[in-house]
């Protein structure tokens, strides 16, 4: 009766559209539409399939119509791969409209684009969906948008984001569509499985144990795939034989996840019979994904069909790098390296990557000394220069502090703290092993950890010990970030210490204010050089 009610419904609506277009009747429609097609996506795709689409004028109706038929399209398994009839959803709800139909909008195109190969523009609509219809309450919409986006991080290998993605996308499904829920929550245990997380794998076979309907064969056939599945990969013996027997005997042929019942088989080492279940996988299936290939060569390779094994390999190794297409030439080349071995032979393999990881070990010794002496030479260098450099502030620093009596403390203890660090440098320059060098080394580097810090303290110091010489920077209107840098070039560093220790692009900027602000040309003397003679100018 309910039914009938239901039918009787449907024909007064394909009545009412051949007499009624115009924004009013078909509004009514559309409401109608929607409250159904969920249950009924038949019926409606039937409705709006009567509706007159060229003689609706507002744009928001042409949107809501283009939207509805292609949610109705989709619910029948019809897959398209152009934006025909969903291109006025996509143009109008891109700005405008609620939560729920930006979010549907997404979708759909999202699995156009899916349907057509472009996953990653599919990505990308389906993370747009997201954003957009995060207060949207079409939670169904929502699930399917989470699931769709967890697949293709299944099919990139990122195996974590599939399962957190199946699990939210599970909650969604929770009480509203129940065999959608199972399928996600099967869909991450496998995840799981892969990622050999066994709490959070028996957690969900848990879930699943719970909200199975065994009375439904395609849950109940799909309840052993994961019991096996769990089994082979946890299971440290070998998985029960019984439970194997008992799903091919209890689940029809077509319905059986022959790869699953593959792999446990060739767990146990039951080679043929495993062979036996990947021919019968390819009776009731076209798809060879990369596991296909990784079970067929392992099991050739045991029942010493070596050449079947290598073929198979290789399928494997090329489906499975095609999802690194983008990286660099040296995987690509590393992949051919591994099939040109495996063709040789496996011992022959062996020896070719055991004499390139050899030689790769010998470059890099040999650049890793040669590039530790060089270094070491430039850093003795430097620290001799340094020394010198340091000794002149040393002696510089102890003249103020015995003149300056009544210097704020603050200044005093500016000066202290640096007079401190050049003493341990003093004391690493006469102490030749090399620990009390290390010791002023480390000090040093605390000090210069702050390049602000450094900058205000070395400033503050030239602030007391060449009082003129800062007055005739600030008279040039110098930042004090620029005067910091005149302090740095007074004490030895060249422009180019300078730009490597503030590790910034904007040192160069800086250098050209201060050349400016001081009137130097460009071509004239470096800056370090000039700064160094005007202090020694401003200071006879």
């Amino acid at each position: 009766m309910k039914c009938n009610l239901f039918l009787l419904q449907v024909v007064f609506v394909a009545l009412f559209l051949q007499c009624s277009n115009d924004y009013t009747g078909v509004g009514i429609i559309l409401d109608d539409v929607e409250s159904y097609i969920e249950q009924y996506p038949d019926s409606a795709l039937l409705a709006l399939q009567d509706v007159n689409s060229e003689l609706l004028s507002d744009k928001g109706l042409k949107a809501r119509y283009a939207l509805l038929y292609s949610m109705a399209l989709d619910k029948n398994y019809i897959d398209k791969t152009d934006f025909s009839i969903l291109q006025p959803a996509i143009d109008h709800y891109e700005k405008k409209g609620s939560p729920t139909d930006r979010l549907r909008m997404y979708y759909y195109q999202g699995c156009i684009f899916r349907n057509a190969g472009d996953e990653e523009s599919a990505m990308e609509c389906y993370l747009k969906g997201l954003d957009c219809g995060k207060d949207s309450d079409d939670s169904l919409t929502m699930a399917r948008t989470l699931l769709s986006k967890a697949l293709i991080h299944n099919k990139l290998y990122q195996f974590d984001k599939y399962v957190a993605g199946m699990l939210e996308a599970a909650k969604f499904f929770k009480g509203k569509k129940q065999s959608s829920y199972f399928r996600a929550l099967s869909s991450a245990h496998n995840g799981a499985v892969i990622l050999n997380d066994t709490l959070q794998a028996a957690a969900i076979l848990d879930s699943l144990s719970t909200v199975a309907d065994y009375s439904n064969p395609s849950q109940k056939a799909e309840m052993y795939e994961v019991r096996i599945a769990h089994e082979n990969k946890f299971n440290s013996g070998c998985i029960s034989l019984k439970l194997i027997d008992e799903y091919i005997n209890n689940v029809h042929d077509k319905n059986i996840a022959w790869l699953s019942v593959a792999a446990a088989l060739y767990k146990n080492g039951r080679y043929s019979d495993c062979l036996e279940a990947i021919r019968n996988y390819e009776r009731f299936s076209k798809e060879r994904p990369d596991r296909y290939y990784a079970l067929l060569s392992g099991t050739h390779e045991h029942l010493q069909n070596h050449s079947e094994a290598l073929k198979n390999y290789k399928q494997y190794i090329k489906l499975y790098m095609s999802i690194f297409k983008q990286d660099t030439k040296f995987i690509e080349e590393r992949y051919n390296m591994q099939i040109a071995s495996l063709e040789e032979s496996r011992q022959n393999q062996m020896y070719v990557f055991s004499l390139v990881l050899i030689i790769v070990a010998l470059v890099g010794i040999v650049l890793f000394f040669r590039s530790r002496y060089r270094i070491g030479s430039i850093e003795k260098e430097n620290y001799i220069l340094r020394c010198a450099q340091l000794e002149d502030e040393k002696y510089g620093l102890e003249k103020i502090l015995e003149d300056s009596g009544s210097m704020m403390e603050q200044m005093r203890s500016v000066l202290m703290g640096r007079l401190a660090v050049l003493n341990s440098f003093m004391v690493a320059d006469i102490d030749k092993t090399g620990r009390a060098e290390m010791r002023a080394w480390k000090e040093l580097e605390k000090l210069l950890g702050n390049r602000e810090a450094f900058i205000r303290s070395t400033r503050e110091v030239y602030e007391v010990s060449y009082p003129e010489f800062i007055r005739f920077l600030k008279e040039r209107q110098l930042t004090n970030l620029e005067i910091g840098y005149c302090c740095l070039y007074a004490i030895g560093l060249r422009v180019k210490d300078v730009g490597n220790y503030m590790s910034t692009s904007t040192h160069y900027n800086v250098n050209i204010l201060i050349r400016k602000k001081l009137g130097l040309e460009s071509t004239a003397t470096n800056l370090d050089i000039y700064i160094r003679k005007l202090l020694q100018e401003l200071h006879k």
